[in-house]
């Protein structure tokens, strides 16, 4: 469009009736008929002639194939046309003067591109889909006001805010409901509009193309609203949650060290390109630009406040490259290939941690190899183990340090922290010991790790407790079993199970306490029958350290000084071996995991054929002095639903909520998505 002519189109014909509508009021204008009026100014105003005032020009056309003149200007463009009339308007009355005088029956203002305009001075009937008292309903791309003797009404349209529509179908969706939501408009719907309208949309199929628009918007949030109930939905017995996620969302979520949960959404994914059909997007769900959010632990309720901006963090990040401390006080962010910038959370003079997203961003550290971020900690360190190799990194060194320690290979990704400069890891010792040291054919080991400072090149300290020390008090001697009277066998006591089918599966830390402030572990150990969780603490208030890297170290000596000095006690036997994702609750007081539970209650009717993935439930256990997981001490089930949860991590100040990954599938024309709620447990 060449300047500012509301009476420019791309038809012919619309273009000669304009020109024919011009000479026509000129006559009248002449007579002074049209100035004295009791509605508007100007020219008379015509129900198909619609201005738009935004920025997107395709709309024009898209508009025109429905059988309406349509011309486009900008927001600054139709205030100044305004104006010149009367300097003195305010924004949208000189919109609404100009169009008046130019014989418009609709001003279409465009919502979608962040623009905002002061309807609440505006004492207008509203109507349209969502619409409240005030403010612009969700999801709006476009309003319309009539104009002259059309006004007094005020319409808004637009497609579910849950879906992304691409440009300019979401415009066009949120025009064409928000121009018929108009009465004269709206007469159409059932034929009672004028002639000229009901010709030009019956030559268009106007309506056919409206009703396809409703029909699609009415289906969308029928599925919107097939995922929102499906969170509401509760079994008898199942606890409340809190969902994360808007409908067909990917979520995923961090606890915080400060009870509030950080959250990255991938929004978008969800989307139509024509406003008629929608489908969820495998190359956009395949995507990792995650927007930041924070949810802030309100202590008053009790409970998470809404999903917020998080200021102090970039607004994005690339999922793939982001990672966040175990104790959730410290976020790793790549700056370059080589360096990633630190952020933590600030703390305040008692020393716990700041509400809300207090993130300050602090030194850069340097990456690992390959580029891995590692682990962080707020002191300013990150580790991780990789290719059997500790890695670490400070703020404070210009590269990233390794080390293989001797006759020992840890477990990749296994790391986990302690506390301080202490890492703890399974490991496998690579050589053969002598019977006294190590249980023959059972080289599994847990690592204790004290990272030394940046500038110590030659010292890296270590304890060692191997399998044997871990699961003694599970290979303990049972009673002996007396036989019958009349036989003259004697008592038989059970065989102990060999150390070799017991396995290291994965290690909790634990708070240091009083009674034993050294460095401190659960660990979950996997035996012939059952899994269990063995606490390991030290005798002494610290580890029996000895470093590795000094030409004097003797593996047999760390060893048996491991085994001496740690203090195993069993915790919980009896887990079941179908247990996924155990997760052990930072004070060291429940244990949470998902496991499958096909019975009667659930949709396949306990069919064991059934996708096993679909029926993983959440199941807690109180760890307490009674041990044995059995009929009398059974974990309690949270979950009972059609959805299948893995991931479960503790979250909230007292870990009163269970963070959890869940698969959603609500409705057969999109697939299965994977997001995160929270499970509310009782304190």
């Amino acid at each position: 469009m060449a300047g500012l002519d509301p009476f420019s189109s791309r038809r012919r014909f619309a273009l000669a009736r304009t020109l024919a509508l011009v000479l026509v009021v000129g006559s009248l204008a002449a007579g002074g008929w049209f100035l004295t009026r009791s509605g508007g100014r100007g020219q008379p105003e015509d129900p198909a002639h619609v201005l738009i005032v935004g920025p997107t020009p395709e709309l024009v056309e898209l508009l025109e194939r429905e059988g309406f003149d349509v011309a486009q200007a900008s927001a600054s463009a139709a205030v100044s046309q305004g104006r010149s009339y009367d300097p003195q308007l305010a924004e949208l009355p000189a919109m609404l003067e100009y169009a008046d005088r130019s014989g418009f029956g609709y001003v279409a203002l465009d919502l979608a591109h962040g623009e905002r305009y002061a309807f609440d001075a505006l004492e207008l009937e509203r109507v349209g889909s969502g619409v409240g008292e005030a403010g612009v309903p969700p999801g709006s791309t476009f309003a319309v006001l009539g104009v002259g003797d059309l006004t007094g009404t005020l319409s808004f349209g637009g497609p579910i805010p849950e879906v992304a529509h691409d440009k300019p179908a979401g415009e066009f969706v949120g025009l064409m409901l928000a121009l018929f939501d108009q009465p004269d408009l709206a007469k159409a719907r059932d034929r009672q509009a004028t002639n000229d309208l009901m010709i030009r949309f019956d030559s268009a199929g106007t309506l056919d193309h409206l009703e396809d628009l409703e029909r699609a918007r009415d289906r969308m949030a029928r599925q919107a609203e097939a995922w929102r109930e499906l969170g509401v939905a509760r079994a008898e017995g199942e606890v409340a949650s809190v969902e994360f996620a808007q409908p067909y969302e990917r979520v995923v979520a961090w606890p915080l060290a400060n009870g509030s949960v950080l959250e990255a959404s991938l929004p978008g994914a969800w989307h139509s390109l024509d406003g008629l059909d929608s489908s969820w997007s495998a190359e956009r769900r395949r995507s990792t630009r995650a927007q930041l959010w924070i949810r802030t632990w309100d202590p008053d309720a009790s409970a998470l406040g809404p999903r917020e901006r998080c200021p102090a963090l970039p607004e994005t990040v690339d999922l793939d490259a982001f990672s966040v401390a175990p104790e959730g006080d410290a976020l790793l962010i790549p700056a370059t290939r080589w360096i990633a910038d630190l952020w933590v959370l600030d703390r305040g003079p008692d020393g716990a941690a700041a509400p809300g997203c207090a993130f300050t961003r602090a030194d850069p550290i340097r990456r690992l190899a390959e580029g891995e971020l590692g682990q962080a900690r707020s002191s300013g360190r990150t580790a991780e183990v990789l290719d059997g190799r500790l890695q670490w990194a400070d703020a404070r060194m210009r590269a990233y340090r390794q080390v293989q320690l001797r006759d020992l290979e840890l477990r990749s990704y296994g790391l986990r922290w302690l506390g301080g400069a202490t890492v703890v890891a399974p490991g496998v010792l690579t050589l053969e010991l002598d019977a006294e040291s190590s249980d023959a054919g059972s080289p599994a080991v847990v690592v204790w790790v004290r990272l030394p400072e940046p500038r110590v090149e030659d010292r890296v300290e270590v304890a060692l407790v191997p399998l044997a020390a871990v699961v003694a008090p599970l290979r303990a001697p049972a009673k002996p079993q007396r036989s019958k009277p009349e036989t003259a066998t004697p008592e038989v006591a059970p065989s102990a199970p060999a150390v070799s089918e017991f396995a290291i599966l994965d290690l909790f830390p634990l708070p240091a306490s009083e009674d034993a402030p050294g460095p401190a572990l659960i660990a979950l150990v996997d035996g012939p029958e059952s899994a269990s969780l063995i606490e390991l603490r030290w005798a002494n208030a610290d580890a029996p350290w000895a470093n590795a890297l000094d030409a004097s170290y003797d593996l047999d000596a760390v060893l048996r000084s491991g085994s001496e000095q740690v203090r195993a006690r069993v915790l919980t036997t009896g887990l079941p071996a179908e247990a996924h994702d155990l997760r052990v609750a930072p004070d060291g007081g429940r244990v949470a995991w998902v496991a499958p539970a096909n019975d009667e209650d659930e949709a396949d009717g306990g069919d064991p054929s059934a996708d096993p993935q679909r029926t993983l439930e959440v199941f807690l256990l109180a760890l307490d002095d009674d041990q044995s997981v059995g009929r009398d001490r059974a974990p309690r089930r949270l979950t009972t639903n059609a959805r299948s949860d893995s991931q479960p991590r503790f979250a909230g100040p007292a870990h009163q909520l269970l963070l959890v990954d869940s698969r959603y599938h609500p409705d057969d024309r999109l697939p299965v998505i994977e997001s995160t709620r929270a499970l509310v447990l009782e304190p």
